[in-house]
């Protein structure tokens, strides 16, 4: 999965579904490292689909996701779950955080980029 498809979200009426697909497949790609390069299963969360109606519950699942990948390789992570997707501003500083996070954990676990 490369990375840059999840920079953020395609501008179309199932854009966020679309990312959503992809930005799984990025994580279940740090998966599949985790185990070849460290021998560690990570629980992959339901991260997809998206339902905007229990977005908390995607928030905190993920979140919970970038927790595990962040304590398996010594990364400093952020919290990915004060974000309004409404507010254009939260959104964008949400996919900027989100972004260099997995790109933080593609560089050390050989996922690709």
């Amino acid at each position: 999965m490369p990375l840059p498809q999840i920079r953020r979200p395609p501008d179309t009426p199932r854009g966020f579904d679309e990312w959503t697909l992809q930005h799984q497949a990025h994580h279940q790609a740090i998966i599949s490292a985790a185990l070849a390069g460290k021998n560690t299963r990570l629980i992959l969360y339901q991260i997809w689909p998206f339902n905007p109606n229990a977005a908390q519950n995607w928030l905190l699942q993920h979140q919970q996701q970038h927790n595990d990948m962040n304590a398996l390789y010594g990364l400093n992570g952020s919290d990915l779950t004060s974000v309004d997707f409404a507010k254009q501003r939260d959104a964008d500083a949400f996919f900027d955080i989100h972004w260099r996070e997995h790109q933080a954990i593609a560089a050390v676990c050989g996922s690709p980029i």
